[in-house]
């Protein structure tokens, strides 16, 4: 394990999916410290509640998780599901030259 969390830290927490849109994780806020291992956390779900859990145990992978199984928590963000991935912004277009505001001499 990396570092040992504190109060205030934001964790991964491992939800689930059905709570949370469809993604088996949230980020959780410590609450508690009990171990180097073992926290209480709030967790930010995507939806209307913000559950407390109690005596997460930490894992270095939540993505090897079966659905369903709670109780953990991970510094590590587990990979996106099928579908879920962000997508690449597009690249700036060229922008357009801009005319000389100078005007030309006149040689005559």
């Amino acid at each position: 394990m990396p570092a040992i969390p504190e109060v205030g830290d934001v964790v991964f927490v491992a939800m689930l999916d059905t709570r949370n849109n469809g993604l088996a994780y949230s980020p959780g806020l410590v609450t508690h410290v009990w171990t180097a291992t073992t926290i209480n956390a709030r967790v930010l779900a995507d939806d209307n509640t913000v559950p407390w859990m109690q005596s997460l145990e930490y894992l270095d992978d939540l993505s090897g998780l079966a659905r369903g199984d709670l109780g953990y928590w991970s510094w590590n963000r587990p990979p996106p599901l099928p579908g879920n991935e962000i997508p690449e912004p597009e690249p700036d277009p060229e922008p357009e030259p801009v005319p000389d505001p100078t005007p030309e001499p006149n040689l005559t």
